[in-house]
């Protein structure tokens, strides 16, 4: 089965199935957002959200820390830190391998991050391009990865979607999905 993803300019937003996806820079919310996804690594130090603050202890001692301290979580993990809106930390990076990701691990973290959405009756989601964020993966392999996990296992609560893409990154593209 193909599903086509069209990005509309005058929009910026299309459907898959039920669903509908609204692309958009983190600036210029679409809608207001019951569930935030974050790009995370299995220490949780990748991110905009991270803060290694510990007083009086030097940076070289922090960096010692996190070289010798064993994951926290394991890859395809989705960590739920409850809030207006609520945190989904996808982990999704393992700093110590190269390449940090794939999309196995991808798949699994989408697929995760969809039944929490159902377990928790998630309507409105905000997520990025997982992978591309601090990863490697292109972004049209990261948006037909996205596109996949909605079409095969999207809950019936979900009805939109805002993919959050930075200004540079943002799609006006055709993409087939199989």
């Amino acid at each position: 089965m193909s599903i086509r993803l069209i990005w509309d300019k005058s929009t910026c937003a299309t459907r898959i199935g039920k669903i509908a996806v609204y692309s958009a820079p983190p600036e210029h919310p679409p809608f207001r957002c019951e569930a935030v996804v974050v790009e995370q690594d299995t220490n949780l130090i990748l991110g905009e959200q991270t803060t290694l603050v510990e007083p009086d202890k030097p940076a070289w001692y922090l960096a010692n820390t996190l070289e010798r301290d064993q994951p926290v979580y394991k890859l395809g993990d989705v960590i739920i830190k409850r809030g207006l809106p609520m945190q989904l930390m996808a982990i999704v990076h393992d700093i110590e391998q190269q390449p940090t990701c794939d999309s196995g691990i991808l798949k699994l973290a989408w697929q995760n991050l969809m039944a929490i959405s159902a377990q928790n009756n998630v309507k409105t989601l905000a997520t990025p391009a997982l992978g591309s964020v601090h990863g490697k993966i292109v972004l049209e392999d990261a948006l037909q990865l996205f596109g996949q996990a909605i079409h095969d296992h999207a809950p019936p609560c979900l009805e939109k979607i805002w993919l959050v893409l930075p200004v540079h990154q943002q799609v006006d593209l055709v993409t087939t999905l199989s």
